[in-house]
């Protein structure tokens, strides 16, 4: 099957929830773990560190990441971020 990403928007109230799934590889165990562990820095090379980068930039926003069983044999991730980020809020 050719990789495919479908992406989900649900606004609610204040905040928007996304849903993001993909068929490719799932996460480890390990990397599931590691990726929603905002303690931890990097998970390691390409793809993975990427994802902990994200992670961590939407903590800093406020947003909650959170894995979901996947739904298409990948992996899935929900994503609740604020309508405004942080920096904007305060500003207000």
């Amino acid at each position: 099957a050719s990789p495919a990403v479908t992406v989900e928007l649900r606004p609610a109230g204040d905040e928007a929830v996304v849903l993001v799934h993909d068929n490719g590889p799932p996460l480890s165990a390990a990397d599931q773990e590691g990726l929603l562990d905002s303690s931890l820095g990097m998970l390691g090379e390409g793809g993975r560190s990427g994802l902990s980068q994200a992670h961590h930039a939407l903590l800093s926003q406020g947003a909650q990441v959170g894995a979901l069983p996947p739904r298409f044999g990948g992996t899935s991730l929900r994503v609740i971020i604020l309508k405004a980020p942080r920096s904007l809020r305060r500003a207000a």
